[in-house]
């Protein structure tokens, strides 16, 4: 791999389906961790997804507006970054595919903003929760004092 690019593995000519995965790992060393373009996502589904997220991508390269709304929200709930086919050049070399090393910028950066987010989340409801708890716990004493 030259010194200014990162390696993207081709796994979906089409979508995320489990058949397109399953030929994908058949054909092609798909291994924990990779970047993983998706030409086409508009046809995926919850069944190939879970099949996906068995597998750890590090990222998803594809054209985020092509995306189900279900697809990408799994996606950034497990914090896997979707980075947009506009933003980075993908080139073929041999059966490989690479894209600049900005990649691996936009992927940290990415990912570190869904994290806060998840743990945002996390916060809230566990704030709810307390809350939650305190008012039943108050009216539970009030009835225990009548």
């Amino acid at each position: 791999t030259p010194s200014n690019s990162s390696a993207a593995s081709d796994v979906y000519k089409r979508q995320i389906t489990k058949r397109s995965i399953e030929e994908a790992m058949r054909y092609e060393a798909l291994q924990k961790g990779d970047i993983i373009l998706v030409r086409d996502p508009s046809s995926s589904n919850i069944e190939g997804l879970h099949y996906l997220l068995s597998i750890e991508p590090k990222a998803i390269i594809t054209s985020s507006t092509k995306m189900p709304a279900n697809i990408s929200t799994m996606l950034k709930e497990k914090c896997i970054p979707i980075i947009d086919s506009e933003e980075v050049k993908i080139e073929r070399v041999l059966d490989f595919l690479y894209t600049s090393s900005i990649i691996e910028h936009l992927i940290k950066e990415r990912r570190e903003k869904l994290l806060s987010e998840r743990d945002q989340k996390i916060k809230e409801k566990f704030i709810e929760i307390l809350r939650s708890y305190r008012e039943e716990r108050v009216k539970q004493l009030e009835k225990m004092y009548q």
